[in-house]
């Protein structure tokens, strides 16, 4: 009986380690996701101020963190919500 306490102990040691891991991840790349989407709307914002090829690189630049921060800021979010309902399940078969 000692020996499943310890089997047991191990593998949900192993199971908050991922979870740490998953969830640590996960929110870094939304954290990078909403400040490139902020970075992006900024310079997009600038960009109406300007006029010619300065406006045209702003709005391209812009638009590209933008788009980078929305997949970045959704991709964690989904990871998230994986974890939230997949890491219960892994407990319970424990």
């Amino acid at each position: 009986m000692d020996e499943d306490h310890r089997k047991f102990e191990k593998e949900l040691a192993k199971l908050n380690v991922l979870l740490t891991i998953v969830t640590t991840g996960s929110s870094i790349f939304v954290a990078i996701g909403v400040s490139l989407l902020i970075l992006g709307i900024t310079l997009g914002s600038d960009a109406l101020s300007r006029t010619g090829d300065e406006s045209r690189i702003l709005t391209i630049i812009g638009r590209v963190y933008s788009v980078d921060g929305a997949g970045m800021l959704v991709g964690g979010i989904i990871v998230l919500v994986i974890a939230l309902f997949r890491i219960p399940s892994k407990i319970d078969k424990l």
